[in-house]
């Protein structure tokens, strides 16, 4: 590949695809011991079920849709969860913690409409 000053680079977008690839091939190739693939390569299905299949997700998701209708503002929306036991942090995105089983969830991890 040519870059814009006319020299030969290699390309890096995609590299931790390549490289996760490269490194499952010669995991078999030299019998090690396979490593867990990477989530972008197992199924849409299968990525998102890890959390869908969460109790504690999934009260999570239940008590935001809950409060979500009557809070106009995400500190109004604080207060309401945090008085169902979730804890909701906003900076550069939001999280949220199950206060009982101190588990935390990204708000993207929790769905892409938590986010």
């Amino acid at each position: 590949m040519l870059n814009f000053s006319g020299k030969t680079t290699a390309s890096d977008g995609y590299s931790y695809l390549r490289t996760g690839k490269f490194c499952r091939k010669i995991e078999e190739k030299l019998g090690l011991t396979a490593t867990p693939d990477m989530k972008v390569f197992r199924p849409k299905e299968e990525r998102q079920s890890q959390f869908s299949q969460s109790n504690v997700a999934e009260s999570i998701r239940k008590k935001i849709d809950k409060n979500l209708p009557t809070a106009k503002r995400m500190d109004v929306l604080q207060k309401l969860l945090l008085k169902d036991g979730v804890k909701m942090y906003v900076g550069r995105g939001v999280s949220f913690l199950d206060k009982e089983s101190g588990t935390s969830f990204k708000g993207s991890a929790l769905g892409r409409e938590y986010s």
